[in-house]
């Protein structure tokens, strides 16, 4: 997940993939874009971005019911 701090959607789209985690397990990284000039430009005020697999699955709001589904599918 591409994020930064003090965003209210990172901290609500970190939650929903913390709550599809106690159920699928996988790999989660939380990705600091301000920690990098390039991520900067690329994502700016368009956070979170939710990638699985490197694929942008979700940008702004996380559903966890097609998180769960992608999930699976990818086993």
């Amino acid at each position: 997940m591409y994020s930064k701090s003090g965003c209210h959607l990172c901290e609500i789209a970190e939650e929903r993939i913390l709550n599809v985690r106690k159920r699928v397990d996988f790999l989660f990284e939380k990705i600091d874009i301000e920690k990098d000039e390039t991520l900067m430009q690329r994502y700016g005020k368009r956070i979170p971005v939710v990638c699985v697999d490197g694929e942008e699955i979700f940008v702004y709001r996380v559903s966890e019911k097609i998180l769960e589904k992608r999930l699976r599918e990818m086993r």
